[in-house]
């Protein structure tokens, strides 16, 4: 816990020969806040337009910092007009104790303006358990551990989740897709913001996975460039609970971080030296946090694992996903990646769980070394039993630099899929063929799902019949694994519910074929012959969009369709414009993920004609 006083030392109007005036805003003047950090905040206004600086000074260090952010509400103020090319604000991050001192830079002259004294009382607040346990964590993540006794894990074991949330994991500085905010932070240094800033470029990549395993394959250890000065930091420990795999680094200094893998390679990476956390894609921090609780109550046994480590050999790689999107979105264009450095058959395993392998791996990917087990969580008494360590195979995503990479993908999915095809599925694929058009509708209960979608879809399928009386309808739903779970089995029929309702209301001349609960090889027979679909934009989309490249209508929340458009691969969608869609926010669920949405089904009717018409 840090406390906070801010003293002026020198009013801005001292140097009024050199500003036309300065604030620092945050944080509040002549006041003691207790804060887990510090954001300082203002502006400085030099009378010639020219770009001012800050200097911050403390540590034994000094850290320059421009003023790069535009304040319009000050220009306007002070100069009576808004000046769009002139930038006078700066936010800086702080959260190191210590006596910082604020300067700002004008024409290379250094005016000191205040100080920042950021000091802990922790000394004084915590009783002798929780100080012990800060001492074990500290030996922990600067991997002194061999200073740690069996008797002593205690102290964090039986630590509470708000305990080891305001001390332990603290509240570190966020950062999630961008590298920018680390210029601003001053948990690294200069030296060490371009060395970091260049480690998570690369962390960033498709194929980090791949970088990972060639260095374990090559060398017995996975080792990657350290973060915070020369030489590599090794890992030979994996820890395996909340459905993900967290890898544990040690750089050459003893510095430690964590890189948390579900179901990507490097969804975040926490620096727990420093107080700082980075998400790849969206902030999982609160993710985060409840791996770091994980770590304290289960400290005995972590212990243990990390006291052997440089004996622990490489057990293989995790390849599952229990979702069709990250499955082959995250998943398979890891394995990709493996494959084109001819890596597959070179790993000790692939491990494949229940219901998490949505396509044959051993199939795709010729690969010779698949083993099943149950869960992911087996891997945790595993890992520790026999003094193993794993990692998570999983890309980035759409990332631009991914597409050529995944259409080489996506075209060696297809061709296993014909290959793969049975002879039931081929018949009612020729049979299916004979109807014009061909169209595949998605239903879905889950979430994010069209609330008109029984009476809307019969609708527009009745009122298509009347212009082509020959058509024919591809209902889809649940995507099942090889391996269904129950789970798989029970949202399956809620589908099917939904289907058999909208076929009811159907006219009889109308032939449907049902892919609810199909696996992908079925689906993707169909999905090559239809002429048109009607599908949600991001569940149901990736057979017909991304691998057969079809034409048709993408329907989705407008709260969602932006985020939406930038996962999901699309060749030839049109989407339904957001202002024709009202979002129905679900009570009991008020997240993005989960707001459903009404939409007049005449404005997909329409959609899907002109579609029609231009293809026939």
């Amino acid at each position: 816990m840090f406390t906070v006083i801010k003293k002026i030392i020198n009013s801005p109007q001292k140097f009024a020969n050199k500003i036309l005036g300065a604030n620092i805003d945050l944080p509040k003047t002549g006041t003691t806040n207790e804060v887990e950090q510090v954001i300082i905040a203002g502006w400085v206004l030099p009378r010639e337009e020219k770009e001012a600086q800050i200097i911050m000074e403390g540590n034994g260090r000094e850290q320059t910092f421009p003023c790069d952010i535009q304040r319009d509400d000050v220009t306007k103020t002070i100069l009576g007009e808004v000046n769009p090319n002139l930038k006078c604000g700066f936010r800086i991050t702080l959260a190191e104790r210590g006596l910082w001192k604020i300067f700002f830079i004008v024409e290379d002259e250094k005016l000191l303006i205040a100080t920042i004294d950021i000091f802990s009382e922790i000394n004084f607040q915590l009783d002798e358990t929780m100080k012990k346990a800060i001492e074990l964590w500290n030996n922990f993540i600067f991997n002194k551990s061999k200073n740690i006794t069996r008797d002593e894990t205690k102290y964090l074991k039986v630590l509470n989740n708000d305990l080891i949330a305001k001390y332990i994991y603290k509240n570190p500085i966020i950062a999630v897709g961008k590298l920018d905010p680390i210029n601003s932070f001053l948990g690294f240094n200069k030296e060490e913001k371009i060395l970091v800033k260049s480690f998570l470029s690369l962390t960033m990549n498709g194929d980090f996975c791949a970088i990972l395993v060639e260095s374990i394959l090559n060398t017995g250890i996975c080792s990657i460039p350290n973060p915070f000065g020369e030489g590599f930091a090794i890992c030979s420990e994996s820890f395996h609970f909340l459905g993900s795999t967290t890898l544990r680094f040690v750089s050459p200094s003893g510095e430690t971080f964590l890189i948390i893998q579900n179901p990507t390679a490097t969804d975040a990476i926490y620096f727990p030296t420093r107080d700082f956390v980075f998400c790849s894609r969206v902030n999982i921090s609160e993710y985060v946090l409840k791996i770091v609780i994980e770590l304290c109550h289960q400290f005995t046994d972590i212990l243990n694992y990390t006291l052997k480590a440089s004996d622990h050999k490489f057990g293989g790689v995790l390849a599952s996903n229990n979702r069709p999107f990250h499955f082959y979105y995250d998943v398979c264009l890891g394995l990709y990646f493996l494959k084109t450095r001819n890596l597959i058959n070179k790993l000790p395993a692939i491990y494949i769980y229940e219901g998490g392998e949505f396509f044959s791996i051993k199939e795709l990917f010729n690969a010779q070394s698949c083993q099943y087990i149950e869960s992911l969580s087996s891997f945790k008494t595993k890992s520790q039993n026999n003094g193993e360590f794993y990692i998570n195979v999983g890309s980035n995503g759409v990332d631009i630099n991914n597409r050529k990479i995944i259409e080489e993908l996506d075209t060696m999915i297809l061709a296993k899929s014909e290959e793969l095809i049975d002879s039931k599925t081929a018949d009612e694929v020729k049979m299916a063929k004979e109807c014009y058009p061909l169209l595949w509708f998605g239903a879905t209960v889950q979430k994010r799902s069209w609330l008109e979608q029984v009476e809307g879809g019969a609708k527009i399928i009745t009122e298509l019949a009347k212009l082509y009386p020959n058509i024919g309808v591809v209902f889809d739903g649940w995507t099942s694994p090889l391996n269904p779970s129950k789970g798989d089995i029970a949202e399956t029929a809620k589908d099917q519910a939904i289907v058999d309702q909208i076929i009811q209301l159907l006219p009889q001349q109308v032939k449907t074929f049902s892919l609810v609960g199909a696996t992908t090889v079925r689906k993707l027979a169909f999905a090559t012959a239809i002429d048109a679909f009607i599908v949600n934009y991001s569940t149901g989309s990736i057979n017909v969009a991304r691998f057969a490249k079809k034409h048709g209508v993408g329907h989705l929340s407008a709260k969602m369709i932006n985020s939406a458009k930038q996962l999901n691969i699309h060749y030839q969608t049109l989407t339904v414009p957001s202002d024709q869609v009202v979002d129905i926010p679900d009570p009991n669920n008020p997240g993005v993920d989960f707001v459903s949405y009404s939409i007049d089904p005449d404005v997909i009717l329409n959609m899907i004609k002109e579609i029609l018409n231009e293809n026939t």
